[in-house]
């Protein structure tokens, strides 16, 4: 009896010094968990609760924008958007201040709204891509003093309406994507004026007929992309007096084969893209 006791005992002892190996995981409760005491940053405790906050109350993480240092030149502008790691950024290097001519942040869902205050000094930008980040129509006020911009892309971002207004200030936007937005008629209501255009893109957007018809009088636009949206052959015959026109995307709206008949009768040079095939004639019996 006494040589078994003294056999579990040393059955224990060693049980114990492997738990307590330096650089382990830890032991673990009862429940499974690994100690949040861990030293392997792969299984420590991501519970707010056991973080220490200071302080009592709401231990919950709040998301913030991150802050994002003042630039007084497009040189100083150029230097921080290199440290975003932008898909693309051309700078005029032989020019006096180094102009910034084209931007690419689209895909990298960590910009928002603060950053697009680097742009403030980039007067001399022509190309603007922010697809697929978190800019909200907050953001858009600092692009207002863009007098160069000709490009814009918005494709899939958190605008709505109320931010289109900001973009009636870029006299040479020529090119501006909307796709996959909130942007309903009311925001083409207030592009109406931007006369200059020459490609919109609404793919996905929640515009319909009456939408439409606020881009009747733009006589410099080339190209609409309406495909996925509440448009009908109503909307197309608000654009018969556009003779500009050379391409028109009706993909997944409601436009019919002799809607996009009728377009092409007015405009003879413009090419229909997603149009349906006609329905077939019922035989009769």
């Amino acid at each position: 009896m006494r040589v078994r006791a003294l056999l579990m005992l040393a059955m224990t002892v060693v049980l114990v010094s492997g738990c307590l190996k330096p650089g382990g995981k830890g032991p673990k409760d009862v429940a499974g968990n690994t100690d949040p005491q861990s030293t392997d940053p792969k299984v420590a405790s991501t519970d707010p609760a056991k973080k220490d906050t200071g302080g009592g109350g709401d231990t919950s993480v709040k998301k913030t924008e991150p802050e994002v240092p003042k630039v007084a030149s497009q040189e100083q502008a150029a230097v921080e958007l290199r440290k975003l790691k932008p898909r693309y950024l051309e700078v005029d290097e032989n020019a006096p201040g180094k102009p910034i001519l084209v931007v690419d942040l689209g895909g990298k869902e960590e910009i928002g709204d603060n950053h697009l205050t680097l742009l403030k000094e980039c007067t001399n930008l022509k190309e603007l891509n922010l697809a697929y980040t978190n800019i909200t129509d907050k953001g858009l006020a600092n692009l207002k003093g863009l007098s160069s911009l000709q490009k814009l892309d918005l494709y899939h971002t958190k605008i709505t309406d109320a931010g289109l207004p900001n973009l009636t200030a870029l006299p040479k936007l020529a090119e501006l994507s909307l796709d996959w937005t909130g942007v309903t008629d009311k925001g083409l209501e207030a592009l109406k004026g931007m006369k200059q255009l020459q490609k919109l893109d609404l793919f996905r957007t929640k515009i319909t007929d009456a939408g439409l018809a606020s881009l009747k009088d733009m006589s410099q636009m080339k190209d609409i992309d309406c495909g996925g949206t509440e448009v009908s052959d109503k909307g197309l015959e608000s654009l018969k007096g556009l003779k500009t026109l050379e391409g028109l995307g009706v993909h997944y709206a409601k436009v019919t084969a002799d809607g996009a008949a009728e377009l092409q009768k007015a405009i003879p040079k413009v090419k229909m893209r997603g149009v349906p095939p006609k329905a077939k004639e019922e035989k009769k019996e």
